[in-house]
């Protein structure tokens, strides 16, 4: 632009700046400069993107008076728009750059908001001037006093952009109308981009790709000038918003309007409408008092809005006093929609016009009604009840709104019929490759999606159009918790995966809930059934694998574990009694007899041979965990006997036994790693813990073995490692102990206080280091390096932590040494220094004070914490634990190590046999049941019905609670 009144503006001495002082760019330009120069301005100088919408405001350039309620209303609607080109720092402009304000405060990306003035009339605009190379910045005061204005008028400081536009006058308002009417048709010929930048969860605009830039005018009060804006703006086909009840010539143009010929409103407004003679008579009469006008004047402005009315299609008025009408932002979207169904010119009434325009263009709508978010006019004007949607003709939009997060519009489109279905064939856009993709349920890929992306409302939304509501809502409580735990946000990130997370639990413990109340053989049967559609896991495998303890610890879980524990033994004759049993007898008895697992108590005990009882008796996980409790207790009696009576230098037979049978545990533990991949080896750390006990017997077993070479000292090694190997097998006696109500807790609370003491050892390292340094080097300077300083050093420190104090060694003994050959060898005590004799007491004094008790203080403090965390869940703690440990004897075979090697004879001869019968049977186990065909669709049906059945009671509830309370306000 060839100008040389250009740069940025710095509105000094402004109090009521957005974020600090405010700065706006500015150019000057001639009323005749080609409109492709101003796009080259706009689009690559300023970097302006196309808007979504283009709200061209005109009005009062001087005085605007409204009643405030009105203001507030026009400004509340306007702020919802967003998008607003306008003018000054007075009259209807100043009301718009304070909506522009407003907006920027809630904001995350500011509205871009273009002044158009009239550089003749700009206050103070010499100072603008430059000598060619721009202001950078200028400072513009807009403290001024109105008597210093006189007919010129302040730029407003809540602009971000001004265009200042010269055709030669001064003080003459309205020469920027012209060219203000073609920057907007160019403006309208852009279109919009689809790399919108968004905020976190929302997007700050909708873009919708491949369509013009909507355009608007906004009629705000004003007089001749603004009427001449308006019927430029309906030469080029731009809708135009009439505020009624702002004033002057918007209340004018409203009743113009209002009153034109009946008989073509009635046909729609499509055709050109006329003003009788009545009518005319009263509209003069309102210009003249309006606009303070003669006669002559006001007959040309008549003549002016006759011209208008003759396209009411394109015109909407805006009733600022009308009680229950919605908003300015309606309005305008309502205007948009009426130009766009009048495209289509005809002569059949705006109806039909409007019902062949939406069979054609609905995407355009639907995308305008997506920009601003209002669903209320997609509800009233577009998605109405006799309109049917062809295939695929709400694909576009379906996939604007689930991109751009808009819960309510994928709610309203799933609302009329649409077909999720039908995406399940679609195209992965790569760099130079498309592969076509097929989804199964693209309901399920479409939740999965929104739970990564942390859209809490769009998950629920989809998961209710899931397959298997009940394991998504697991699935969905497991990633977000696997995100929060790898997340580095501590903030609202974090608070709201965590709060999400906890709402997917609500729902699946709810929905269990209510599907166990209503049929509990099927409840049992949806929790074991094998999802193909979930990495072929049952909602229990799946609930464990997430270590969700609440949903294991409900009744149907709890139901289920008793009935897979017992087997056909009747509860009466197990004689490792279940504390939990006899409070819910009657529930046990009716499960018992569930087809759940395969396991069901017979309907009478004749119907079973002896060999049948005795299989059945020993195949139940209640019958192989005491045969393995028992058989283990016998493993760690004779590896204490080994070592305490029979380890030697030369080998023994049992030596042997207890290798084969710790490979046979080890191999154990294998195969159900292998077989049940549910769990991951580095989260299970018991897993771990066996992992670390085979590695560390064969290391021991490995150094024993070494007595057939010359290296005694590798035998001594050996022996150390096996008996510290022992203890480690003791400790895996802890795990049998889950099965008890008192002991399973307790081992939780065993567990979480050695994490605890990992931590308080840090803290208490950093003591026990500073107070071994300095006294051992006041006590005994210049101390020759060996490794054995390095095993003397801590020692006095550390005992010193539970009372022993070396009190005779700290102040020098009778016993006592300086000769360097003794005490270097550490045969003899060393004589402490003279210094150290009175100096390190003090220092232990303190040292003793802080660790024995400060820190130790601290560590019970935070043992009771953890223990008290644990006893106030102990039920939930200790139902985990057993159905853990219940699900981990359902899949071990009958046989104890070392026997159970037998056992694996048996099944690779069984594998054998279906690979060589090309036995394609499907692999269904105790907690991952295979159903039948069937069966599965009534259990896939029945789940879909508690669903609807639950959510509408819960929104029933929430209801009943809303009117509860707002009674309790009343009263």
């Amino acid at each position: 632009v060839p100008t040389a009144s250009f740069g940025e503006i710095h509105f000094a001495s402004y109090g009521n700046q957005v974020h600090g002082d405010q700065h706006a760019k500015y150019v000057r330009v001639h009323k005749d400069t080609d409109m492709n120069t101003m796009e080259t301005l706009l689009m690559k100088v300023w970097k302006l993107r196309p808007p979504k919408l283009v709200i061209s405001v005109t009005g009062g350039a001087k005085d605007f008076h409204v009643k405030k309620r009105l203001k507030e209303a026009f400004r509340r609607g306007l702020r919802r728009a967003a998008q607003i080109p306008a003018g000054t720092h007075a009259g209807a402009m100043k009301h718009v750059g304070r909506v522009v304000r407003d907006c920027n405060l809630t904001r995350e990306q500011p509205v871009t908001a273009i002044g158009i003035a009239t550089w003749g009339c700009v206050y103070n605009r010499k100072q603008l001037e430059s000598n060619g190379g721009g202001n950078w910045p200028v400072h513009y005061e807009v403290d001024v006093d109105d008597s210093e204005l006189r007919d010129e008028t302040l730029l407003d400081p809540n602009y971000s952009h001004f265009i200042l536009v010269d055709d030669g006058t001064e003080r003459k308002f309205g020469r920027e109308i012209e060219f203000r009417t073609n920057l907007e048709q160019m403006i309208s010929k852009q279109i919009i981009t689809s790399d919108e930048q968004v905020t976190e969860n929302r997007p700050t605009s909708y873009t919708p790709s491949g369509t013009n830039v909507p355009v608007a005018l906004l009629v705000l009060e004003g007089g001749p000038k603004t009427l001449e804006t308006v019927q430029q703006a309906l030469d080029n086909t731009t809708p135009v918003i009439v505020i009624k009840g702002s004033g002057r010539c918007a209340d004018v143009l409203a009743f113009a309007v209002q009153n034109a010929s009946s008989s073509e409103k009635e046909s729609g407004g499509s055709g050109p409408a006329t003003i009788g003679d009545e009518v005319e008579s009263s509209l003069r009469e309102m210009v003249m008092r309006e606009f303070n006008t003669g006669a002559d004047d006001a007959r040309e402005h008549v003549e002016v809005m006759k011209r208008c009315v003759r396209v009411p299609h394109l015109i909407t008025v805006y009733d600022l006093d009308a009680k229950g009408k919605s908003g300015v932002d309606v309005a305008i979207i309502k205007g948009l929609l009426k130009k766009e169904a009048n495209k289509k010119k005809g002569t059949r009434d705006l109806g039909c016009i409007v019902k062949d325009f939406l069979e054609d263009t609905v995407g355009a709508q639907l995308e305008l009604a997506l920009a601003w978010n209002r669903v209320d006019v997609a509800k009233s004007e577009i998605f109405t009840e006799n309109r049917r949607w062809k295939p695929g003709q709400l694909d576009g939009i379906m996939m604007s709104a689930i991109t751009h997060n808009n819960t309510e519009f994928v709610e309203l489109i799933l609302y009329n019929d649409f077909c999720l279905n039908r995406g399940k064939d679609t195209e992965s856009k790569g760099v130079g490759t498309h592969k076509e993709l097929h989804f199964e349920s693209p309901a399920q890929e479409l939740f999965l999606w929104a739970v990564l992306m942390n859209q809490q409302d769009m998950a629920k939304l989809f998961w209710r159009r899931v397959n298997e509501p009940t394991a998504a809502a697991l699935v969905a409580y497991k990633l977000l918790k696997a995100i929060a735990a790898r997340t580095h946000d501590t903030g609202h990130v974090l608070q709201s995966l965590h709060r999400n997370a906890q709402e997917f639990e609500d729902l699946a413990v709810d929905l269990l809930n209510k599907c166990f109340h209503v049929d509990q053989q099927k409840t049992q049967d949806l929790l074991v059934r094998k999802l193909q559609q979930w990495g072929n896991a049952s909602c229990v495998l799946i609930a464990l694998k997430s270590s969700n303890k609440r949903f294991i610890s409900q009744s149907a879980c709890q139901a289920l574990g008793r009935s897979v524990w017992n087997g056909k033994v009747s509860p009466d004759t197990c004689f490792w009694k279940d504390p939990g049993k006899e409070k819910s007898s009657a529930r046990t008895a009716c499960c018992s007899h569930s087809p759940v697992a395969q396991r069901g108590m017979p309907s009478s005990e004749n119907k079973m041979t002896a060999c049948e009882k005795v299989k059945e008796f020993y195949t139940a996980p209640m019958a192989i965990f005491s045969l393995n409790f028992v058989a283990y207790l016998v493993f760690l009696s004779l590896y204490s006997y080994l070592l305490l009576v029979k380890l030697s230098p030369s080998f023994h037979f049992l030596e042997v036994i207890i290798l084969v049978w710790i490979f046979t545990i080890f191999a154990e533990e294998l195969r159900q790693v292998v077989a049940y991949n549910v769990h991951s080896v580095r989260s299970n750390w018991k897993k771990c813990l066996d992992a670390c006990t085979v590695a560390v017997f064969f290391v021991g077993v490995a150094l024993r073995l070494l007595i057939f070479v010359p290296c005694y000292k590798c035998y001594e090694v050996g022996r150390v490692i096996l008996s510290i190997n022992l203890v480690q097998f003791c400790v895996r006696l802890l795990f049998s102990f889950a099965i008890n109500k008192e002991l399973g807790p307790k081992v939780v609370m065993i567990r979480r206080m050695i994490t605890d003491l990992m931590w308080f050892f840090v803290i208490l390292l950093v003591f026990v280091f500073a107070y071994t340094i300095a006294s051992e080097a006041i006590l005994y300077p210049n101390t020759e390096v060996s490794l054995k300083l390095l095993y003397y050093l801590p020692r006095k420190a550390y005992w010193q932590i539970y009372g022993e104090l070396f009190l005779d060694e700290l102040e020098g003994d009778a016993q006592c040494t300086n000769n360097r050959t003794l005490y270097s060898g550490y045969k003899e005590h060393r004589c402490p220094s003279a210094i150290g004799q009175y100096m390190v007491p003090i220092m232990m004094a303190v040292y003793v004070l802080v660790t024995n008790v400060l820190l130790l203080n601290l560590l019970i403090a935070m043992f009771s914490y953890t223990f008290q965390k644990v006893q106030d869940n102990t039920d939930i703690h200790w139902h985990f634990q057993r159905f853990n440990l219940i699900f981990e004897y359902s899949a071990r075979p009958c046989l104890p190590p070392p026997l159970i090697i037998f056992s694996y004879i048996r099944m690779a001869v069984v594998w054998c046999c279906k690979k060589a019968c090309c036995k394609g049977e499907p692999d269904s186990r105790t907690f991952n049941r295979v159903f039948e065909e069937k069966k599965n669709k009534e259990l896939v049906r029945w789940e879909d019905m508690m669903v609807e059945t639950y959510l509408s009671e819960t929104e029933a509830t929430t209801t009943d609670s809303v009117q509860e309370q707002v009674k309790g306000l009343a009263h």
